[in-house]
């Protein structure tokens, strides 16, 4: 097992073995969930209203067996206040992540060996896979081949769709997407449907050759971008109304693209995360 705490391109390791050697950590495999319930009049029990997942407390403890004084002016310099950090977790074949901010640091002030004991609070308590799911629905594959040997008539590329694609959610927690349509020419009005749960969205946009339009659905994450000549634009205005912030549910998830124009130059990918309650 080993943990790896990063934060704007520096990173401490915690693992079975010195500088910093892990004796103990908290809140990694475990969730905590508030339950709502009401009490009705003349009811035996209570009635379930709701369930929501507490913030995540991750405590780790360490042993320093040497250079107490460079590693406790490390840690401070490293875990600091009011400063996003991301924490690795690994072990066999598992690699999560996750978001937390420091909430507290402490050090044994003396002994030959002392512990170090760092308290991190993650606002959304699931982890996140290292690597995303991609399913590309429509691509552009290159045809020019080396040694080059041109014929009479050649085509650099050719596009690849499929209008219909598959998004498989092992998991047992919803995941945000990541909708990227590229066009390749002018596209009017371009679409997503989920077809198992008959939802779609819709942005009422005319697209451009080279321009990308980029949805983002996940919880707190959702919006939706223009990128055009190297500038990104909030366009949250232009969504169709009705439109539904789609997510993966575990399970299969088939989604269907279109166009009300320029189907044929539009290039259609989705990016996911697998998210998972535990480490």
């Amino acid at each position: 097992m080993k943990i790896v705490c990063k934060r704007n391109g520096q990173e401490i390791e915690f693992k079975y073995g010195f500088p910093l050697w892990v004796e103990e950590v908290e809140g990694i495999t475990n969730t905590k969930f508030d339950i709502q319930t009401e009490k009705p009049s003349d009811f035996d029990g209570e009635i379930y209203m709701g369930s929501t997942a507490e913030i995540r407390n991750i405590v780790i403890t360490a042993q320093i067996k040497n250079d107490h004084l460079f590693w406790r002016e490390r840690m401070f310099q490293f875990f600091q206040p009011r400063s996003k950090g991301t924490l690795y977790y690994y072990d066999l074949n598992t690699e999560k992540k996750i978001d937390y901010y420091v909430e507290e640091v402490t050090f044994d002030f003396s002994g030959r060996i002392r512990k170090v004991e760092v308290s991190l609070l993650c606002p959304n308590p699931l982890f996140q896979s290292v690597k995303d799911d991609l399913t590309q629905m429509a691509v552009w594959k290159g045809l020019i081949e080396w040694p080059l040997d041109l014929p009479p008539t050649w085509e650099v590329g050719e596009k690849v769709s499929t209008l219909i694609a598959n998004v498989a959610n092992p998991s047992n927690v919803t995941r945000g997407l990541t909708i990227r349509f590229m066009a390749g020419g002018t596209v009017h009005n371009p679409s997503l449907f989920d077809i198992n749960r008959q939802q779609g969205l819709k942005i009422n946009i005319e697209l451009h050759l080279g321009d990308v339009l980029e949805i983002t659905t996940g919880n707190g994450e959702k919006r939706v971008k223009l990128i055009r000549d190297g500038i990104i634009t909030n366009i949250n205005n232009l969504w169709e109304f009705g439109s539904t912030w789609l997510q993966a549910e575990p399970g299969d998830n088939v989604y269907r693209y279109d166009a009300e124009v320029g189907i044929d130059v539009l290039s259609v990918s989705i990016i996911s995360t697998p998210l998972y309650w535990g480490a």
